[in-house]
C-alpha cells in the first residue's frame, strides 16, 4: 500500500488512499487556475516550483505520466461556464480562501495519487509550493527502488533483553532443532574483554608474624613481598627481618636478629593457597657477660606455607598463614664450656598479611 504524504499550510486537507504508482523519473504538468485564483502564480511560476522540488525531469512534455494541479476559490462551481465566471469573480473577491488539488495520473490515465490543501488567497504561492512538496515527500513511496521492481523485505530487528542481544528469529518450515546460543553478560559489566586484568599482574604484600625458633626467644617478624600473579598462581620475593630478641644463659645475655630473603611460589584455589619457601640470609648475634662476643652466621632453609586469603576490595586482600621451615644447618653460639645456644632446626611463624593486586586494565 502506498504511503501518501500530507502537508497543511493554513487550512484543511483531505488526502485519499492511493494505489501503487509508477516511477516519477519524468513528469509533465497540467495546471489550471479556477475562479478566484487569478493572483496565483502562472504556468511558468508553477513549473519553476515543480522543477525546484522534483528536478528537471518533472518538466517533460513527452512523458505519459503527468501531474494535474488545480487551484480555485473555495466553494466555486467546478462546472461553471465562462458566462457565469464574471459574476463569480465578484463573489470571489469577498472570499479569502483558495483551495488546491494535485493529482498524479499514470500512463493508463488512472489517478494513482492525490492531495488537497487550502490557504488564504494571499498565500496561493505558498499553497502551490506545499502541494508540490507533498508530492516530493511521497516520491520515495511512489517510485520503485533502483535495480528492481519490488522493495526488499525489512530485516528483522535485533531483540534486546536485559543487556543480552539475541539474533533475529527467522521462520523456516519444520521445527527448530537447536535454539540460538548466546553468552550472558550483565549490562553493567560492559562488553567482553573491556577492563579485564591482563596477566601477569603485580602483587605486593606486607606481613607481620609471631616467630619461634629463629632467635633465642619468641619474637616478631616483618616481611615485605613483591611479585607477579596469574589466576591461581603467584611468584614472589620477600624481604624479612626477625626482630632482635634476648635470652639469659648463666650470666650471659645473648641478643640475636636475622635478615633474610625468601623465594615464595604459590598456588591457590578459592580462598586457600599453599606455597613453597626457600630462604637465604644471615644471623647476627651479640653476647655480653663474662665473655663478650659478636658474630655473623649464614642461614639457609626451606619450608612450606599454608593459608587463606579473603578479598577486602577489588584489588586488596587480607591473608593469614603459617610457615614451617627447616634449616639446612644449625648455627650455634658458645658462651662458656657448658652454655651453648643452637639455632632450632625447625622454625615456625604465624602471619597476618595485607596483599595488593594491581593489574593493568585492557583498553
Amino acid at each position: 500500500m502506498l504511503l501518501c504524504a500530507r502537508l497543511s499550510v493554513a487550512g484543511e486537507s483531505t488526502p485519499s488512499a492511493p494505489p501503487p504508482t509508477p516511477s516519477l523519473a519524468a513528469l509533465q504538468l497540467s495546471y489550471e487556475r479556477g475562479p478566484g485564483a487569478e493572483t496565483c502564480p502562472d504556468d511558468r511560476g508553477v513549473r519553476d516550483l515543480l522543477i525546484a522540488q522534483l528536478g528537471s525531469g518533472a518538466n517533460d512534455s513527452t512523458s505519459p505520466v503527468h501531474i494535474r494541479l488545480v487551484v480555485r476559490r473555495r466553494g466555486a462551481d467546478r462546472s461553471a461556464s465562462k458566462e457565469s465566471r464574471a459574476s463569480t469573480e465578484k463573489e470571489a473577491s469577498s472570499r479569502s480562501e483558495v483551495e488546491g488539488r494535485i493529482e498524479l495520473i499514470d500512463a493508463e490515465g488512472r489517478r494513482s495519487w492525490e492531495n488537497e490543501q487550502s490557504a488564504g488567497e494571499n498565500d496561493c504561492r505558498t499553497l502551490i509550493a506545499s502541494l508540490v512538496l507533498s508530492l516530493r515527500v511521497a516520491r520515495g513511496a511512489l517510485a520503485p527502488p533502483a535495480g528492481g521492481s519490488e522493495r526488499p523485505p525489512p530485516s528483522e530487528p535485533t531483540i534486546h533483553v536485559q543487556g543480552v542481544s539475541l539474533p533475529p528469529v527467522g521462520f523456516a518450515p519444520g521445527p527448530a532443532l537447536f535454539p540460538p546460543s548466546f553468552d550472558y553478560r550483565p549490562p553493567e559489566a560492559g562488553p567482553w574483554g573491556a577492563n579485564e586484568p591482563s596477566y601477569p599482574a603485580f602483587r605486593i604484600s606486607t606481613a607481620t608474624a609471631l616467630a619461634l625458633g629463629m632467635t633465642p626467644g619468641l619474637t616478631a617478624r616483618f616481611a615485605l613481598g613483591l611479585g607477579l600473579a596469574w589466576p591461581g598462581l603467584s611468584v614472589s620475593i620477600e624481604a624479612r627481618n626477625v626482630v632482635p630478641s634476648a635470652e639469659h644463659f648463666r650470666g650471659h645475655t645473648l641478643r640475636a636478629t636475622r635478615w633474610e630473603g625468601a623465594f615464595v611460589p604459590c598456588v591457590g584455589r578459592g580462598v586457600v593457597f599453599a606455597c613453597g619457601l626457600l630462604t637465604l640470609g644471615g644471623l647476627w648475634t651479640h653476647l655480653t657477660g663474662p665473655h663478650h662476643d659478636s658474630g655473623g652466621y649464614f642461614h639457609a632453609g626451606a619450608g612450606v606455607r599454608l593459608g587463606i586469603e579473603m578479598e577486602v576490595s577489588s584489588n586488596i586482600g587480607l591473608a593469614t598463614y603459617g610457615d614451617v621451615e627447616g634449616s639446612f644447618f644449625a648455627n650455634g653460639v658458645r658462651m662458656d664450656h657448658f652454655s651453648v645456644w643452637i639455632e632450632s632446626p625447625v622454625q615456625f611463624a604465624l602471619s597476618i598479611a595485607v596483599t595488593g593486586l594491581f593489574p593493568e586494565a585492557k583498553q
